[in-house]
C-alpha cells in the first residue's frame, strides 16, 4: 500500500489520507550564493497538510493497480490510516521512498520527508552581467 500511496502522491502532487489530511508535493525555492556566485536549485519537499482533498481518484488508481474493487481499495486505504492514527510517540511509519509518519507526544501526526536526490537538481552558476554602454545600470528586478 505504501509504494502505491507514493507512486500517486509522485504522479499528481497529492496523496489524500481520509480524516487525517493530505501529503502535498511542493516546489521548494531557489537559493542565491552570492560569495559563491551560484544558484541552487529548487528543491521539491513533501508536507502533510491538514487539508482534506477527494480521495476518489486515489480509491480509482489503487483499485486499478491491484486489480480490486474500489470498495476494497477503500478498505485497505482507510485501514493505512486508522494504522496511522493509532501510532504511538515518536513511532514511525514509512513510507516507501518519500519519507515516514511520525507521531508526537501531543498526539499528533508529522509527516518527515526524505530529501530528494541531489544529481537531479544540478547548481547553475549565477552571474552579474554589466553593460558599460547602456544607461542604466540597474534593471528592474535587480
Amino acid at each position: 500500500m505504501e509504494k502505491l500511496l507514493t507512486d500517486y502522491l509522485y504522479e499528481y502532487k497529492n496523496c489524500p489520507l481520509p480524516s487525517l489530511g493530505s501529503l502535498m508535493l511542493q516546489p521548494g525555492h531557489a537559493k542565491y550564493l552570492p560569495g559563491e556566485s551560484k544558484m541552487l536549485p529548487p528543491i521539491p519537499f513533501i508536507e502533510l497538510a491538514e487539508k482534506e482533498i477527494d480521495h476518489y481518484s486515489l480509491v480509482d488508481f489503487i483499485a486499478g493497480k491491484k486489480k480490486i474493487s474500489t470498495e476494497e481499495a477503500t478498505a485497505l486505504l482507510y485501514r493505512f490510516c486508522n494504522r496511522l492514527k493509532k501510532l504511538e510517540a515518536y513511532e514511525e511509519l514509512p513510507l516507501a521512498t518519500a519519507g515516514s509518519f511520525y507521531m508526537d507526544v501531543d498526539g499528533r501526526l508529522h509527516f518527515k520527508s526524505v530529501a530528494m536526490p541531489a544529481a537531479f537538481f544540478p547548481e547553475a552558476t549565477a552571474e552579474r552581467v554589466i553593460h558599460p554602454d547602456v544607461a542604466h545600470n540597474v534593471l528592474v528586478g535587480d
